[in-house]
């Protein structure tokens, strides 16, 4: 997709028609208010953070991914942009870090490099909010499974447990301390910096 601005004009496109339903039922499910600074991280277009700010009029967030996706978000008086790589750093501060949709892309390894990162920038109050599917450990039917399966053969991700993520969270610095469930299929999995 680097290297063809169309690909990248149409899968931002994509990610917004998938969060029409997601992002409202992920804003509604928690008092985002609490956190007057929010950054997501790797938003693409900023479609969930523009619907926690639609939600929450007392904050403001910054939206942080590659220049020339942010480039591609749509006007908010309320959102800063700020373009960068999560992977080499993200030189923001915040009250919330969220990511949605992000590390379910990446390996272990990864995931803790760009947790890392931002727990190099997170404030001991500040919290880690990350928006993904979580699997149950039971042999019940669960859609997260069969998007791990995606997940493994498209990428380098997967889709994780609360255990995994637990794990992930400790490995950069993070303790799990809350899982919000929303009405989408996505829940919110807390992280606070370990101090």
């Amino acid at each position: 997709m680097q290297s063809n601005p169309q690909t990248y004009t149409i899968f931002n496109q994509a990610m917004r028609d998938l969060s029409t339903s997601i992002s409202p039922a992920v804003a509604a499910a928690f008092d985002w208010s609490r956190y007057p600074v929010i950054a997501d991280i790797g938003g693409g277009i900023g479609s969930q953070l523009a619907s926690i700010l639609a939600a929450h009029p007392s904050c403001r967030g910054i939206l942080f991914d590659q220049p020339n996706v942010v480039a591609e978000a749509p006007d908010d008086s309320r959102i800063e942009r700020v373009g960068g790589d999560f992977f080499k750093g993200v030189p923001v501060q915040a009250d919330a870090y969220v990511m949605r949709w992000l590390l379910h892309d990446w390996s272990d390894e990864e995931s803790v490099g760009l947790l890392t990162n931002v727990r190099s920038v997170a404030a001991k109050e500040s919290r880690l909010m990350v928006v993904e599917s979580v699997i149950p450990e039971t042999p019940e039917f669960d859609m997260g499974k069969w998007m791990d399966l995606n997940m493994m053969v498209m990428a380098t991700g997967r889709e994780r447990t609360a255990a995994e993520f637990r794990d992930l969270f400790e490995r950069a610095g993070f303790a799990l301390e809350q899982i919000v469930p929303t009405p989408s299929p996505l829940s919110i999995v807390i992280g606070k910096p370990i101090v």
